[in-house]
């Protein structure tokens, strides 16, 4: 899909939401998929050690 980004954000403090983006980041069926996600935001995540295979 052309002119769409894909943003995953896990600052948000839901609970819920947080979950669902976090469970797309790690779905196996999306491992080879470069375009699955175009950006993520992480502050505290990231820190902690986050490990994403496209993530440079």
């Amino acid at each position: 899909m052309a002119g769409l980004l894909r943003i995953a954000d896990l600052v948000e403090d839901e609970p819920v939401r947080r979950n669902k983006v976090v469970s797309a980041l790690k779905d196996p069926a999306q491992k080879d998929n470069r375009d699955h996600v175009d950006i993520i935001i992480a502050l505290g995540i990231a820190k902690e050690g986050f490990d994403w295979i496209w993530c440079e």
